[in-house]
């Protein structure tokens, strides 16, 4: 039985790569500010947002973070742009690739919800913005990925995993999961999906706020859109199997098509290239294989 949703699994992910639109190249695209949301669908955006700008549509490289950073960055270096991160996989991954990333993740780390709140990745970006006004900036949020942290999340969903692979990255060693994965809950009908796709939005609605403060202040040509999408139980065609979250490798449209939702404000940046020495050993070899 397990060879056989082996076998089936590779099927699927043979199927959608062999159908998979051709991806966008992130470095290659043209902009001085990016801002990435991390599992924004493009659908989502689309319905939520209400920014001043022309909304288009990109494929991702990645169906899951690590897919995205290590298909648009690894191997290359990339001394002109700093790197803002909520997500501790950027620096596991790829932190050796830019001028300077700043681990958001390692200092702002909110435990009662469990992740890094959009507020604060706000304030930080923004102080990193006027320091390194030379330097293409990149933001990474969490939100719209979870943990909830609106009200349909926090009341009718309560506790779910968070970005548990911070614990990893800063004490080197496993950390037990004490709450469920929320794609598990979903599955096993604890919450419903209409529940779930409620919070996300709520935590899409919640982190564009704070994306409209970064808008008001950065100039130049700012681009908003996402490593990966999300599923929420799709059937994978032509198989009558569903699938939940975002599985690395499994180029279905919901997981690869993202916002791509561009603004202008002012004159463009002019940039210089310059190495920053990294903060040293910010990943430890535990987290390998950890997937978001």
């Amino acid at each position: 039985m397990n060879d056989l949703k082996s076998y089936v699994k590779y099927l699927i992910k043979h199927y959608y790569k062999l159908t998979r639109p051709d991806p966008s190249h992130i470095v290659e695209e043209d902009w001085d500010n990016l801002i990435i949301l991390d599992g924004c669908r493009y659908d989502a955006f689309e319905k939520m947002n209400n920014l001043e700008g022309k909304l288009e549509y990109r494929y991702s490289k990645g169906s899951s973070t690590n897919d995205f950073l290590n298909k648009n960055f690894d191997g290359k270096k990339h001394l002109d742009t700093v790197y803002v991160t909520a997500n501790p996989l950027v620096n596991y991954h790829v932190g050796n690739s830019f001028h300077r990333v700043i681990p958001v993740w390692k200092d702002d780390w909110c435990e009662e919800y469990n992740t890094v709140l959009p507020k604060d990745m706000t304030e930080r970006t923004i102080k990193a913005y006027d320091k390194y006004s030379k330097k293409r900036l990149i933001t990474h949020f969490v939100q719209p990925h979870y943990p909830f942290i609106g009200k349909t999340g926090r009341k009718e969903i309560g506790n779910h995993d968070g970005l548990l692979s911070r614990n990893y990255f800063v004490n080197g060693k496993n950390t037990d999961h004490t709450d469920q994965l929320i794609w598990n809950l979903l599955k096993q009908g604890e919450v419903d999906k209409s529940t779930i796709w409620k919070a996300y939005l709520e935590n899409l609605e919640i982190v564009l706020k704070s994306v409209k403060k970064l808008l008001e202040i950065m100039e130049g040509k700012t681009v908003i859109t996402s490593d990966h999408g999300n599923l929420f139980g799709e059937f994978l065609f032509p198989f009558p199997v569903r699938e939940y979250g975002h599985p690395g490798g499994l180029y279905h449209k919901n997981l690869i098509k993202v916002p791509w939702f561009v603004t202008q404000n002012g004159e463009r940046k002019k940039f210089s290239e310059g190495r920053e020495k990294q903060e040293k050993d910010l990943i430890r070899e535990a987290a390998k294989g950890i997937s978001y």
